[in-house]
């Protein structure tokens, strides 16, 4: 009886260490694809607008593409950029690298879940902070969704 409950309780902390990582793992895997910028505000003014494009693309192979303002930037390494995604005291955060300077900080993932609308369709929300800047993004849909 003593090793049946022995065996119940590492199952049990299986179970758990098992859903929390997959749900980490899981909102990590979320990060990847296209997401449209809805809003980058700074000190509360939307700069959106100094964006040639307003969207990024985040690979799985931890790298980033990322808008640029000036044409002279495209295809330069201030479109690229690289990112960690990691987990302090219970929040989560996306450690950006490069030398595009709109992007080159680590923010915090404030929001990142599926919104449904009124016609049954659904997309990924996501809300990055760092400081006095908050970024809003919509995940863009893959080909053929």
């Amino acid at each position: 009886m003593k090793h049946l409950k022995h065996i119940l309780q590492y199952t049990f902390i299986g179970i758990v260490a098992f859903g929390l990582f997959s749900r980490c793992n899981s909102k990590e895997k979320m990060l990847k694809g296209s997401w449209a910028i809805d809003a980058y505000l700074v000190d509360g003014k939307d700069i959106k607008s100094n964006f040639f494009s307003s969207a990024i693309r985040v690979f799985s192979e931890d790298s980033l593409k990322l808008p640029i303002t000036d044409v002279i930037e495209h295809n330069t390494d201030v479109q690229k950029g690289a990112y960690v995604f990691y987990k302090k005291s219970g929040k989560d955060y996306l450690e950006v690298k490069t030398k595009n300077k709109y992007f080159n900080y680590t923010f915090q993932i404030t929001c990142l879940y599926k919104e449904t609308d009124d016609y049954g369709g659904s997309r990924f929300r996501m809300q990055l902070e760092h400081e006095k800047i908050q970024i809003v993004f919509s995940r863009l849909p893959k080909f053929g969704e």
